[in-house]
């Protein structure tokens, strides 16, 4: 279908010869906005339904068309069958959209993290076993949206106030003040902390984006390029992470990556922290999970005993009320 003369490319997608993205049973479709290269496009898919037997189902399919006269667009839909709907849509758990995410559309995130900490609030979790949620759920969620988009950071705040919240308290929301600060806790066990993941406002971007490359410098020198004032605010905000980026590594650094590495380059922005001398007291892989995360709140001296109760000024006596001393 692609080498068919009358079959055009979506303005985007020419240089990579892109016309179609498919995961599982999800798939999008794309071609320039004239109806003979969607009629040769949905001709091609109908021949794929015949031979694989897999079929469009007409209710969860929409077409959406931008720059094309209303006659056209009505064609389309009718040789469809699909309906007409605008963007954004959600694509794989994330809304698709042309311009800018706003804070509106990432609250669906937020909301399926307070939902998430809804249904784990009706059970006992101990500490370690919320940090193991904090990083295995919520914060994946994050990546998957900070792979995509450049998340607001009005949201970015709202998700560390839930993720210090569930920590401290097993709720979505929290007004007393945290035992340590967020900022210690995001730091390797090594250095103090838990090993939580700091949010950072911007993309740990791939350097390997088939886009970088190919649509944007037109194949010219990456590292060099400056975006034109035309460019759309997310590709600026890339440029913008790139250089960031040069802060901390070099070109040479970058193209000896066999592999790029988020984790890498994460704890390259983090910089050097001093080492603590009991971590591997503390963390030792014979003490009970519940027992090592008390054991790291008393090192600290964040443990709620009646002393430090009595230097904040809330209990008039800083003896113990078992042991008396």
């Amino acid at each position: 279908m692609c080498e068919l003369p009358h079959f055009q490319f979506h303005p985007r997608c020419k240089d990579i010869k892109l016309t179609h993205l498919c995961f599982a049973d999800d798939l999008i479709l794309c071609s320039k906005g004239d109806y003979q290269s969607i009629l040769l496009l949905l001709q091609a898919f109908k021949l794929f339904s015949n031979s694989a037997g897999l079929k469009a189902n007409q209710q969860k399919s929409s077409v959406y068309c931008h720059g094309m006269p209303e006659s056209e667009v009505q064609r389309v839909v009718d040789i469809s069958g699909f309906s007409r709907s605008s963007l954004p849509f959600k694509y794989l758990g994330v809304p698709i959209c042309s311009k800018k995410i706003n804070v509106a559309q990432c609250g669906h995130l937020v909301d399926k993290m307070i939902t998430r900490i809804k249904i784990w609030s009706s059970r006992n979790l101990s500490y370690t076993s919320r940090v193991q949620l904090i990083n295995s759920v919520l914060l994946s969620l994050h990546m998957y949206w900070a792979q995509i988009y450049v998340i607001p950071k009005t949201i970015l705040q709202d998700i560390v106030k839930i993720c210090r919240a569930f920590l401290w308290s097993g709720q979505a929301f929290i007004q007393k003040p945290s035992n340590i600060a967020w900022e210690k806790v995001c730091c390797d066990k090594q250095h103090g902390g838990l090993g939580l993941w700091m949010l950072f406002c911007g993309t740990l971007l791939s350097w390997e984006n088939i886009w970088i490359t190919s649509l944007y410098p037109k194949d010219g020198e990456w590292w060099d390029y400056q975006p034109s004032s035309s460019s759309s605010w997310y590709w600026r905000q890339i440029c913008v992470t790139k250089e960031k980026f040069k802060q901390y590594f070099t070109l040479v650094d970058m193209e000896g990556m066999a592999h790029y590495s988020v984790k890498q380059v994460y704890e390259k922005m983090l910089g050097v922290k001093p080492r603590v001398l009991w971590d591997r007291l503390v963390w030792n892989r014979l003490i009970t999970p519940k027992h090592k995360f008390i054991c790291w709140l008393a090192v600290q001296c964040s443990l709620q005993t009646t002393a430090k109760l009595a230097r904040i000024g809330i209990s008039q006596s800083a003896l113990c009320l078992i042991c008396g001393l």
